[in-house]
């Protein structure tokens, strides 16, 4: 049966899938190799013409303070307009103001004497060619003359009301910072491909599992429990898809057999029939090898578990599209809404979405199973809309606050409806499959949200991105209502007990040392770095370093690529050795170690270094932390503890993920945001080291360490 259901439909879904895919990523590849020469072409006549509109705009002021009557060489505060255009206009490298024979009088963003040289080797070619770029060379550096480069320089001139020249505006660019622009473009393209095609698959996944895998999954079912002699009848199938007819006629063969056997059996207990007793007999006989009559509810239809998936990778992706740049834009608000400092109130919001997120999971988690998972999720999806909106359109800071909490307690209804529906349509034998398949759309939300979401935020803005999240929210409500059962008693009986078991073992397990050991030196410490470093510091400091937003979205996936690509790799060494204690220790050893550089050279560089050194220490350490509270908390007071431990486990690391920002922010407002870089990587060490102690000591006792 197993080879006829991979004939039936796994070799042909996954030669359709690799052919789909496969021509998406040609089709998209193609478009960008043809397209690539025109928009590399292009790029330097488009910074041309900005240098020339800044220095048409920056002649015009200057002419304006000299239609006043102050003289050329009495204007004053023009270097700190300068600096004030430089600081504000993205890839200008200089800006001078020199006189009619070229004499240097202010310049900002090069060295005067360095200019003044370049000036006077090709003066008569830019007073020849005013408005058009002309290259001059310049040396990199004043102290080192031996280096040098070329500049395009722009020179404009400032006239007064009477059409006399006065004076020459010079803007200039290092054509290199193309090169740069370009080089980044490429990883642009790369990323949105790489996005494009993980998105294109969770939607082929969803569609083709509807309409194609999961209507042949049902035939292959039904057939094989009719070769294994079940002929329970489910009843007439009355869906559409491309099996419907296949599945009628099995259910019209199914009822028949059962209909004939029911027949048979009812003439042969007629009173006045003849021979009855051997047909009886034989009837009996058939009745014990096979089963037959109604399957009013021993017999569990195939459910739709990837249905789901489409769903959770839509909020997911919605939620971790402001990732790369929510601590900068923050930071900008509480600038001009709020008197603490601006480390401190851009952590606040996130802390307060995470502390709401956490702390509402299990009332979201019993709301869910009362009302239906379909009313929850569109609960949850329409506050993750209103809190993003609210995110993206307010100015004051304690509305956003407020915004931030909605979109948090959002995100815990959705989380919970989806699981819930996980659970509902699962058993023991097949449960681990459905939770990896809502784990899979989770960590493909995170390989390629981030970065999606730092190219559009150079495009769009920071509140472009926001609305686009609180619109992908919305979009999520007519597919859910398509999608999902409104099942409210399927996970009654099994929450009720998790209930029960969570609540008549909380106060052991809060005496079990083993589990606060691993909870309070493990599993805290490590969600403190995740949600203070990963999400709060690192945009503040690539920004404060100068990467754009789209660059901040690529070093933020890397983390997700390394904990999905090393996380089954980890949890296979971690079964097989059964070394999970030694996993957790590696693991937060090394992402505590590996943030410790930064301190020696502050850039990007050693930014990336913890971001690989957490990605790896977390992918150690996530799955063995779970395996290791289950085995503490599996026998309690004679009861099977393992679900409410696990739930008290996640409230307790989530608090830990809510204290992060702000530990992050506190330290930062002491020491900066890269000195509180290392400093968390020393206590995540610390706490790494003790925990080892700690557990050493208590197996002293009973004898285990694992």
């Amino acid at each position: 049966m197993t080879l006829m259901k991979n004939r039936l439909y796994v070799a042909a879904t996954r030669s359709f899938f690799i052919f789909t895919l496969l021509l998406m990523l040609f089709s998209q590849a193609g478009v960008s190799i043809v397209s690539w020469p025109g928009i590399k072409g292009k790029l330097i006549p488009e910074l041309d013409r900005k240098a020339l509109s800044i220095s048409a705009s920056v002649s015009t002021k200057i002419a304006r303070a000299l239609d006043y009557g102050i003289p050329l060489e009495g204007l004053t505060g023009v270097d700190a307009f300068f600096d004030e255009v430089l600081e504000q206009t993205e890839g200008i490298s200089y800006l001078a103001l020199s006189k009619l024979d070229g004499t240097v009088m202010v310049s900002r963003g090069v060295d005067d004497k360095a200019l003044q040289q370049a000036l006077s080797a090709s003066f008569s070619t830019i007073t020849g060619a005013l408005g058009s770029p002309v290259t001059i060379s310049l040396p990199e550096s004043p102290s080192v003359s031996k280096k040098i480069r070329n500049f395009r320089n722009t020179a404009f001139k400032v006239l007064q009301q009477e059409e006399i020249d006065a004076a020459l505006v010079h803007v200039g660019f290092d054509p290199r910072y193309a090169e740069r622009m370009i080089s980044d473009l490429k990883y642009d393209v790369f990323i949105v491909l790489l996005a494009s095609l993980l998105i294109g698959f969770e939607i082929l996944l969803a569609v083709l599992n509807r309409n194609f895998i999961g209507p042949l999954q049902s035939v292959a079912s039904r057939i094989e429990r009719m070769a294994a002699g079940n002929f329970l009848s489910p009843g007439i199938s009355s869906s559409s898809n491309i099996a419907a007819g296949l599945n009628a006629k099995i259910d019209r063969i199914i009822a028949h057999i059962n209909e004939t056997y029911s027949c048979a059996l009812a003439a042969a207990g007629r009173p006045k029939q003849t021979a009855a007793e051997p047909v009886l007999a034989a009837l009996e006989s058939i009745r014990a090898k096979f089963t037959l009559g109604r399957a009013a509810e021993t017999l569990a239809l195939h459910r739709d578990i990837v249905r789901v998936r489409m769903l959770t990778f839509i909020f997911m992706f919605a939620s971790m599209l402001s990732r790369p740049f929510l601590p900068v834009y923050l930071a900008e608000i509480a600038d001009r809404s709020s008197t603490l400092s601006p480390e401190l109130t851009s952590s606040i919001p996130i802390t307060v979405y995470l502390a709401c997120m956490a702390l509402s999971m299990p009332y979201a988690g019993r709301w869910s199973d009362h009302h239906g998972r379909r009313n929850s999720y569109a609960l949850g999806a329409l506050l993750m809309a209103a809190g993003l909106l609210g995110t993206a359109l307010t100015g004051n800071f304690w509305l956003l606050v407020v915004s931030r909490a909605v979109e948090g307690i959002g995100y815990s209804v959705l989380f919970m409806s989806c699981q819930g529906y996980v659970v509902d349509n699962t058993s023991t034998e097949n449960r681990s499959r459905g939770v990896a398949t809502f784990v899979s759309a989770i960590m493909v939300s995170e390989v390629c949200s981030p970065a999606v979401g730092g190219v559009l935020a150079d495009s769009m803005g920071y509140r472009g991105v926001l609305a686009i999240a609180a619109l992908l929210s919305l979009l999520a409500l007519p597919l859910a209502w398509k999608l999902l059962a409104n099942n409210t008693n399927a996970s009654d009986s099994k929450e009720n007990q998790s209930d029960i078991a969570g609540r008549t073992g909380g106060s052991s397990l809060l005496r079990n040392s083993r589990f606060m050991a691993i909870s309070i030196f493990a599993a805290i410490p490590a969600k403190i770095l995740l949600s203070g470093f990963l999400i709060f510091l690192t945009p503040v400091v690539l920004a404060k370093f100068g990467s754009s937003t789209s660059e901040i979205g690529r070093f933020a996936i890397i983390y997700g690529i390394i904990a999905l690509a090393a996380m089954p790799f980890f949890s296979m060494i971690g079964d097989r050795y059964r070394c999970h204690f030694l996993l957790v220790i590696a693991g937060g050893l090394i992402s505590g170690i590996c943030l410790l550089p930064i301190s020696i050279e502050a850039s990007p560089r050693m930014v990336l270094i913890g971001i690989v050194g957490l990605g790896l220490g977390q992918a150690m350490s996530i799955s063995s932390q779970l395996t290791l509270v289950s085995r503490s908390v599996q026998q309690i007071d004679g009861r099977e503890n393992a679900s409410g431990g696990l739930g008290l486990f996640r409230l307790i690391e989530r608090i830990g993920g809510a204290l992060g920002p702000v530990i992050a922010g506190i330290i930062a407002i002491r020491m900066g945001p890269v000195s509180a870089i290392p400093i968390l990587g020393a206590l995540m060490v610390s706490s790494t080291l003790l925990c080892l102690v700690i557990t050493i000591w208590i197996s002293k006792g009973d004898g285990r360490i694992d």
